[in-house]
C-alpha cells in the first residue's frame, strides 16, 4: 500500500461570504447551517476538491501516460467535512482492455476511508474503455418522479471552458502540489491541466445558463455522489474547450434522488479530448421546502 502526504481540505466559504455570486445551486450544501438542518454536523468538503489529492496517486503509478488515454471512476459515499486527508493507493489486476490498473481511497487522521475510486491505462494501441459501459450500474426508481422537469435525453447549450495560470496555481498551492507538469510545463510543453481541473470546468457553464434546462432549480443542496472520466489526450491551461452536456440517467431510492450527466469536451479543432459522467445526489424531502 503506497501513501501521499496529509493534505487539510477545507470546505468551500459559506454562501453569503463568497465574491463570486454566480456559483451553481449545490454549493449551498457546504455551507454548516444548511448542512446541519438536513442533519449533519456541517458543511461538506466538494466531492472534486477531494478527486484532487488522488492526482498524486495516478501521477507516481502512470507517469504522465495516463493523460493519452487513461480512466479514473470514484464514488463519494460518504460525507466528508475540513480535516486532514491523504490518498492511499495500491496496483490491482488490469482488467480487460487495460494495461494497468490501481484502486486508490481517501482516509484522515482517525483511519476512517472514503472516496474509494480508480485509474487504468489501457493497452497500447487500444481505446480506453468508457467506465460506465465496462460497469454499468444498473438502478430500479421507486415511487412517482418527484423531478419530471429533468427529463433524460436533454441537452443544454454548448459552453466554453477555460483555465486560466493564475487559478491553477492558486488551487495547487492549497495542497501543495509543485508538480512541473501542471504549473510550468510538461512533456507536451505547456503546462496542462490536472483531473480534477477538467472536471471543475464543468462550473464554469453556470453564469453561462442561468436556465440549465438539466438542473431543476428545486435542487438547492445536491452532493457531488461520484466521477467518471475519460482522458483521450491531454488538456492544457490556458487554451479554451468546448463543453457539450446532456442528462444521461436518473432514478431515485426512498430518500434520494441521483442523476447523471455527461460532459464532452472538444479542442479548437473540434477533435474530442475528454468525456466525464457526474454523478449527483439530493435528498428529497428537501426538495419540497425549497422555492423554485
Amino acid at each position: 500500500m503506497h501513501t501521499g502526504p496529509w493534505i487539510f481540505m477545507r470546505k468551500p466559504e459559506e454562501t453569503s461570504e463568497r465574491e463570486d455570486k454566480n456559483l451553481p445551486p449545490v454549493t449551498l450544501i457546504h455551507d454548516h447551517e444548511t448542512a446541519k438542518a438536513l442533519g449533519y454536523r456541517g458543511g461538506f468538503v466538494g466531492g472534486l476538491h477531494l478527486l484532487s489529492i488522488a492526482t498524486g496517486a495516478i501521477n507516481a503509478t502512470f507517469g504522465h501516460t495516463w493523460y493519452e488515454g487513461g480512466t479514473l471512476g470514484v464514488r463519494n459515499r460518504t460525507p466528508v467535512f475540513e480535516s486532514e486527508l491523504r490518498v492511499q493507493w495500491e496496483e490491482e489486476l488490469p482488467k480487460e482492455g487495460e494495461s494497468r490498473r490501481l484502486n486508490f481511497q481517501l482516509v484522515n487522521r482517525e483511519g476512517e476511508q472514503s472516496n474509494p475510486g480508480w485509474a487504468a491505462l489501457p493497452k497500447p494501441g487500444e481505446k480506453p474503455a468508457l467506465p460506465w459501459e465496462r460497469n454499468p450500474e444498473k438502478h430500479e426508481s421507486v415511487g412517482t418522479d418527484v423531478l419530471p422537469e429533468m427529463k433524460v435525453g436533454t441537452s443544454r447549450t454548448p459552453f466554453e471552458a477555460r483555465v486560466s495560470l493564475k487559478d491553477a496555481v492558486a488551487r495547487l498551492d492549497v495542497l501543495n502540489d509543485r508538480t512541473w507538469w501542471f504549473r510550468y510545463a510538461s512533456p507536451w510543453g505547456e503546462p496542462i491541466l490536472t483531473p480534477f481541473e477538467v472536471c471543475y470546468m464543468l462550473y464554469q457553464g453556470v453564469p453561462q445558463s442561468p436556465s440549465n434546462p438539466l438542473r431543476s432549480p428545486r435542487l438547492r443542496t445536491s452532493m457531488d455522489a461520484g466521477t467518471d472520466l475519460v482522458m483521450y489526450k491531454p488538456m492544457f491551461i490556458d487554451r479554451t474547450y468546448i463543453m457539450k452536456a446532456r442528462l444521461v440517467d436518473k432514478w431515485q431510492t426512498e430518500k434520494s434522488i441521483f442523476w447523471v450527466t455527461e460532459f464532452s469536451y472538444e479542442d479548437n479543432k473540434g477533435e474530442q479530448t475528454a468525456l466525464m459522467r457526474a454523478y449527483t445526489a439530493h435528498i428529497i424531502r428537501n426538495l419540497a421546502a425549497v422555492n423554485p
